[in-house]
């Protein structure tokens, strides 16, 4: 009976654990994270390993995607998958650093196929010349689901 009382109990927790760590709220933190992680290309890291980095952006992003609040007019607009990651290469050769944190999650609200992340986040962008980007913005991420998985559509940036 003992076996069968811890047997049950481990089964109901891990049952609670997968229905947690599947719930959309807890998959689009963890792609908001992901593509933060992807964003940030340590300093002194070879090109090999930046380069790395394009291949997970590219599942991360939607088709068309629109930025906004970035503080520079040639950052903000809508632009297909292949400039995002022209632009990122663009980026992986020529910043001397770059770092995106998560400091906290304000809210992750999902409707049907559509899911906004609110969240406020620590970034740092160093190019060789100037820091077009360095403090605490407040995020508002849009990912879209594709039958696939979710993919980025909109991000607004707000200086904090």
């Amino acid at each position: 009976m003992n076996r069968l009382t811890t047997g049950a109990a481990a089964l109901a927790i891990l049952t609670g654990f997968l229905v947690w760590w599947f719930h959309p709220d807890q998959v689009l933190k963890r792609r908001t994270k992901g593509l933060m992680n992807t964003l940030t290309l340590a300093e002194g890291a070879g090109a090999a390993s930046r380069n790395l980095k394009l291949a997970p952006l590219s599942r991360a992003v939607g088709d068309r995607v629109l930025i906004t609040g970035s503080g520079d007019h040639r950052a903000d607009g809508t632009f297909t998958r292949d400039e995002i990651e022209s632009g990122f290469a663009w980026l992986t050769r020529n910043a001397r650093f770059t770092r995106f944190r998560i400091r906290s999650y304000e809210s992750v609200a999902i409707d049907g196929r559509e899911g906004v992340v609110r969240a406020v986040v620590e970034g740092h962008v160093e190019l060789r010349d100037r820091t077009p980007l360095e403090g605490t913005h407040h995020a508002t991420l849009t990912w879209n689901h594709d039958g696939d998985s979710w993919r980025l559509v909109a991000a607004d940036w707000a200086a904090r």
